[in-house]
C-alpha cells in the first residue's frame, strides 16, 4: 500500500511565474556547534554515507562558498566539498554547500545544504551551524518509514548536534525564502506536521534549546540535561515513543511514518506528537525577537508556529 498516494501534493506546489519554487519533501535538519573546523571530519563521515545513498550523478548544480554563481555539479565540485570537510582546504569563515538536482539553478527533488560557521566574533554572533537534507516523498514508498528513519538516524549519528528533526518538510528553492515564506505560513496552519524551511532563522535558537519537534526529534547532550537525562526521558516516553541512543545524544521516534497533521482530515493526526511535546517542551527555546521575517512572519506568529503542538 502506498504511503503517499493520498497526499494532496498539488496543495504544496508554489510557483514564481512558470518556475516551481516549493513542493512537499521529506527530510532532516540538524543544528551543530561551531567552529566548523572542529567537526569537519564528522561532517565528512556523514557526507560519505550520504553519497552512498544518493550518488554524485544525481546532482546537476551547486553553489559553494556563499557566492551568487551556480555551477554544474561536475567532479571538481565534489572534490572541493571533500577537501573542505576533511580540512585539506580552508573553506573560509563560513563553509557553505548547496547541492541540488533538477533543471540548472531550479528546485529539484534532492538537496544537501550545509552552513558551518567559524569562531564567534562577539556575543551577538550566535548562530549554530545547520544541515538540511531533503528527499522526494516517494522514498516513503521505496524504503518505508522504518527504514527511512534508520537511514536518517545513521546519518545523524556521525555528527555532534544540538538538536534537529526529520519528517515532512516544505522543500523550497534554496534562494526563495522570502518568496515562499507566506505560502509556508498559510499551509502550516492546515498541515501542522510539516516543517517550515527556515534553518537560517532557527539556527539562532538551537544552542539554547530544541527548535521544533516532529516524527524524529534529535536531542543533543546539552539539551538532554534539561529533560533529566537519557534514562529519565526513556522512562517518561515509554509506550509513546522509541528513544534511540546515539553517540552525541538521542533520537526520539514517534510512529512508523511521518505525519502531515492535516487539519482537514477530520481527526487529530498529531495526538502522539502533542503528548511528546508536553514532555519535551521544557527543553525548547523560543523568543519572539527571533522572527522568521519582521513583516511576512513576525515574532508572535513565529512563536505560535514553534509551539503549535502545545495548543
Amino acid at each position: 500500500m502506498s504511503s503517499v498516494e493520498n497526499i494532496p501534493l498539488d496543495a504544496f506546489r508554489v510557483y514564481q511565474g512558470k518556475e516551481e519554487i516549493m513542493h512537499l519533501g521529506v527530510g532532516m535538519t540538524l543544528y551543530f556547534p561551531r567552529p566548523f573546523r572542529a567537526i569537519g571530519l564528522n561532517v565528512l563521515s556523514l557526507w560519505r554515507k550520504y553519497l552512498a545513498i544518493v550518488p554524485e550523478k544525481t546532482f546537476t548544480w551547486a553553489r559553494l562558498g556563499g557566492g551568487n554563481r551556480s555551477r554544474q555539479a561536475v567532479p571538481a565540485v565534489f572534490k572541493t566539498i571533500e577537501s573542505w570537510f576533511s580540512g585539506a582546504k580552508y573553506a573560509g569563515d563560513i563553509c557553505w554547500v548547496s547541492l541540488h538536482d533538477g533543471c540548472f539553478d531550479c528546485l529539484g527533488e534532492y538537496s544537501f545544504m550545509l552552513t558551518g560557521y567559524g569562531d564567534p566574533k562577539d556575543e551577538f554572533d550566535e548562530e549554530a551551524g545547520f544541515l538540511d537534507i531533503v528527499f522526494p516523498v516517494r522514498v516513503l514508498d521505496e524504503l518505508g518509514g522504518p527504514k527511512l528513519a534508520e537511514m536518517f538516524i545513521d546519518l545523524a549519528s556521525c555528527l555532534p548536534f544540538y538538536c534537529g528533526v526529520a519528517g515532512y518538510v516544505f522543500h523550497r528553492s534554496p534562494y526563495k525564502f522570502n518568496a515562499t515564506l507566506e505560502s509556508m505560513k498559510a499551509l502550516a496552519k492546515r498541515f501542522e506536521g510539516v516543517e517550515i524551511a527556515a534553518s537560517e532563522r532557527l539556527c539562532y535558537l538551537a544552542a539554547r534549546g530544541l527548535t521544533t519537534i516532529n516524527w524524529l526529534t534529535f536531542i543533543g547532550e546539552d539539551h538532554l540535561v534539561n529533560l533529566g537525562g537519557r534514562s529519565v526521558l526513556t522512562e517518561r516516553l515509554k509506550s509513546l515513543s522509541i528513544v534511540i541512543d546515539m553517540p552525541y545524544g538521542v533520537a526520539v521516534k514517534t510512529g512508523d511514518d511521518p505525519i502531515l497533521g492535516d487539519r482537514n482530515s477530520g481527526r487529530d493526526e498529531l495526538m502522539g506528537l502533542r503528548k511528546l511535546y508536553g514532555i519535551l517542551s521544557p527543553a525548547q527555546f523560543f523568543d519572539s525577537s527571533y522572527a522568521f521575517h519582521d513583516l511576512r512572519f513576525d515574532g508572535d506568529s513565529t512563536v505560535e508556529w514553534l509551539t503549535r503542538l502545545g495548543r
